[in-house]
Parts: structure tokens; sequence; C-alpha cells
């Protein structure tokens, strides 16, 4: 899978002021949303939620998937599982495994924006198309 440098819309301005973040950078690159309204955007659902501190402080490394699965609905995406209990791998961070248009991965410990079959990211997380891809999220009509 080819994928495109790209730290998100506009994360150069931020660099000093937020944390690098896949779950913004993934949101900011699949609907072209400035860097700093995504991080702010996912900031405030946590403040809604009421996490605990583990939550709210950290570099989002654990971040609850209620909250982005809240975060990503309300922005029209929909989830479609790829994984079946017991089943194993079916799907990877393969361009040849997952459907054309913009999507976002659901990869282990975070999320990727991928665009026809084209990462955009910090690096290459499909760990040579080997990655576990659990299930994606497609813009809604």
């Amino acid at each position: 899978m080819k994928w495109i440098y790209s730290p998100g819309k506009n994360r150069e301005k931020y660099i000093n002021e937020l944390p690098d973040d896949c779950y913004a950078r993934a949101i900011s690159n699949a609907i072209d949303m400035d860097y700093k309204e995504a991080y702010n955007l996912i900031t405030t659902y946590i403040e809604k939620e009421e996490l605990d501190e583990k939550y709210k402080f950290n570099d989002r490394n654990s971040m609850c998937k209620d909250v982005i699965k809240k975060v990503l609905q309300d922005l029209q995406f929909k989830y479609q599982s790829l994984m079946e209990f017991g089943k194993g791998t079916s799907h990877h961070l393969c361009e040849k495994e997952l459907p054309k248009g913009t999507i976002i991965a659901q990869v282990s410990k975070g999320i990727v924006c991928i665009k026809n079959g084209v990462q955009y990211n910090l690096y290459d997380a499909s760990r040579n198309n080997k990655r576990c891809c659990y299930g994606i999220w497609t813009k809604g009509n």
C-alpha cells in the first residue's frame, strides 16, 4: 500500500501547541478539517463524557473507542466491521483488500485515513500490507 506523508491539515502551525494524535490526524485528512479543529472536537467529546484522568491527560494512545465512535458517527461516518469472531484476520491494511474512496481504517491502537488505496499518515502503518484492519468507517450520505 502506498502512503503519503500527511500530518493533518495545517498541522505544522500547531506542532509546538498540540501533541500528535492519530485520531485527529485521520479525521483531518479524511474530511480536510484543520488539525486543531479536529483535535478540539475530540477533546470536547472527551469532556462531555466526563472520562477519568487517564483519558483526559494522555497522548490518547489509549483513547476510549466509544468517544471516537461518537465523534465519527456525528461526522456522518458509518462503521463496517471486517472481522468475525473466531474467523481470524480477513482484511489487512492493503489496497486490494479495502474499498476505494475515502475511509478511516480501524487498526490496533488507532485509526488511519485511506483515500483510494493510499494512506495519508505520518508513516506507513501497513506493516508491509500485513496489518490487520478490524473495520472501516465510511462517509454516509
